[in-house]
């Protein structure tokens, strides 16, 4: 994704304009319209007496392959109590899903079923056009996603559809538990869960205007004006928006080479952030790892204590968290950690992140062949 931070890992397709909702929380959810059914046992239409989770993803999508196995370990949670549907959407290469999916294994154990395009794509067009056209064109994609304003947000996307066939719940899939947990035992507020849902997509919308004044903000200089306009937002919902810290330490670690105001930052991210606001403690994580040139360097200590809690909030699913883990622990002279967390990170890489490997290769080189330490 990329406006300046929205959302950091969240694959989003802002608009120019923001069209007000036609599906909103305690609607009638919408009928299931897919091409292709790829996997488990097919579900031809909502009943009513059951509960669903509709979840929105694709191959291309970091954050969405990061969460399958979290979807998988609830779909085994709710056995016979919750029915769990996989909608894939938003590709530009429809033909590799299958092969995706092979590759998963049972970090996939649920039911998928693939979108269906009112009209293909230019074939001529680039990868990120066909991804738009996908999103606009989809019969699913355009009767929940975009109908609920949640195509920008993003994906990973899930809908919850309760008993009455109503939409009780839309967000990230790594904050779904406690929802499906007051769903299945029917003590689940409807109101103030549609009155929150209006709230988080007006805060999305005033984001992305932040975002575009933070822009240019940066382009000019005014770093510090930058990172005001950041952490003025952040005060006012901090649980809602703490992964929006991320790019007020990235201007301040790399920008304004300023150690200081970047180790408050991490700090104030680490103390604030919680499920599933996640995505910026990972990035901060990230770039202590690996600054820019010239940028600030912060003590390990703090390095590690961001990555450590990072790799926890994304249930040890992040690549880029586990290379961060390794460096910081090579950093501190422990070798065979460094190499532990670097055989993780390669492991993983291997199906979630391959364009990874060959750094995770080098960086385990340089980790094997230290002297051991200690």
């Amino acid at each position: 994704m990329s406006l300046i931070a929205p959302l950091l890992v969240i694959a989003s397709l802002g608009h120019s304009q923001d069209v007000k909702p036609t599906l909103n929380i305690g609607d009638p959810a919408p009928a299931l319209a897919y091409g292709k059914w790829l996997k488990g046992d097919q579900v031809q239409q909502f009943e009513k007496g059951k509960t669903y989770v509709v979840e929105f993803w694709a191959t291309w999508c970091g954050p969405c392959v990061r969460s399958m196995p979290h979807l998988t370990e609830l779909r085994r949670k709710y056995e016979g109590k919750v029915q769990f549907i996989s909608m894939d959407v938003w590709e530009h290469d429809w033909a590799g899903v299958p092969g995706f999916i092979t590759k998963q294994g049972e970090r996939m154990d649920y039911p998928i079923a693939q979108d269906e395009l009112l009209e293909p794509a230019p074939a001529a067009a680039a990868p990120g056009a066909k991804v738009r056209w996908a999103a606009e064109h989809g019969k699913a994609s355009t009767s929940w996603l975009v109908a609920s304003g949640y195509d920008k947000v993003g994906i990973p996307c899930s809908f919850v559809v309760d008993k009455d066939g109503k939409v009780a719940w839309i967000g990230d899939p790594n904050g779904i538990d406690s929802i499906l947990e007051s769903v299945t035992r029917g003590s689940w507020d409807m109101g103030a869960a549609a009155k929150n849902n209006v709230a988080y997509l007006q805060m999305t919308s005033e984001r992305r205007e932040i975002d575009k004044r933070v822009a240019k903000m940066r382009d000019a200089k005014d770093y510090a004006g930058a990172v005001k306009a950041i952490k003025d937002f952040v005060n006012v919902d901090p649980a809602n928006r703490a992964d929006y810290l991320a790019d007020a330490f990235s201007i301040e670690q790399a920008d304004m080479k300023d150690a200081a105001a970047a180790t408050a930052t991490a700090e104030e991210a680490l103390r604030i952030t919680t499920i599933p606001w996640i995505q910026g403690l990972s990035e901060i994580a990230f770039a202590m790892a690996f600054p820019a040139d010239g940028a600030a360097k912060l003590d390990n200590s703090l390095c590690m204590r961001v990555a450590a809690k990072a790799d926890e909030y994304e249930r040890g699913q992040r690549v880029t968290v586990k290379r961060a883990l390794a460096k910081f622990a090579y950093a501190a002279g422990n070798r065979d950690e460094a190499m532990k967390y670097s055989n993780d990170a390669l492991a993983l890489a291997k199906v979630i992140a391959p364009t990874q490997l060959t750094d995770i290769e080098k960086e385990l080189s340089v980790y094997s062949s230290a002297p051991k330490l200690r």
